[in-house]
């Protein structure tokens, strides 16, 4: 087994493909096509610190890098506009001369619903990052994390925050995994309101921005 605090680089003779060895074997890139670059003021960091099959767990971490004194709100419970892209990556097989499976995205599964909460519970949930302060949590992408629901039409809307979780298939010996922050601009105002927030608030973020990019090698 591989310690976590003695990684390495390898880099293979063959490809020139450099790789980490370690408990958690990743490569981190910048962030996929389903969001835009990060933004100067706010940014979202994702470092994988469980790659167990059945026990995926990531810590978001984001940052207020204003340089004009920007203070910015933020859901401590990393669920108002969080979003996670999770996709299993194929594996070369040198017996076979190819890849062991096509890339697979995955989507999360439906738990529960939370109940829906007051004025003060909504409030308490957010802080004030200033320029230069950061938050971080861990996630359990298996296990069950918050996401909020946002259906209907622009008259007819209804939020609800839900637990979801992802199932990654038996077999599955990469995945690749990412966060997003985004909200829809038909979403927003519906949204706000059950923070019991300004559509306009200028402490809370409303452009859409993407974490890095990590695939990591699953562990038994």
């Amino acid at each position: 087994m591989f310690s976590l605090l003695r990684r390495r680089q390898v880099v293979s003779p063959i490809f020139g493909l450099s790789i980490t060895l370690g408990i958690i074997v990743a490569i981190t890139r910048p962030f996929h096509r389903h969001a835009p670059s990060p933004p100067k003021d706010l940014t979202l960091s994702l470092n994988v610190v469980d790659s167990k099959r059945d026990s995926l767990e990531v810590e978001l971490t984001v940052a207020n890098r204003s340089s004009n004194g920007r203070i910015l709100k933020w859901d401590r419970l990393f669920a108002f506009g969080v979003h996670f892209f999770l996709e299993t990556r194929p594996v070369y097989n040198p017996a076979a001369g190819a890849a062991n499976k096509f890339p697979e995205r995955l989507w999360e599964k439906r738990d529960s619903q939370i109940s829906v909460i007051g004025w003060f519970q909504a409030k308490e949930r957010f802080i004030s990052l200033l320029p230069g302060e950061k938050t971080a949590k861990r996630i359990s992408l298996t296990k069950g994390f918050r996401e909020f629901q946002v259906s209907g039409g622009a008259h007819g809307m209804t939020v609800e925050e839900e637990i979801h979780h992802f199932e990654i298939p038996e077999g599955s010996e990469r995945v690749a995994v990412s966060a997003y922050y985004g909200i829809h601009a038909i979403q927003r105002r519906r949204l706000m309101d059950f923070f019991w927030f300004d559509k306009d608030d200028p402490e809370v973020w409303q452009d859409s921005f993407g974490s890095n990019l990590v695939e990591v090698y699953l562990s038994k």
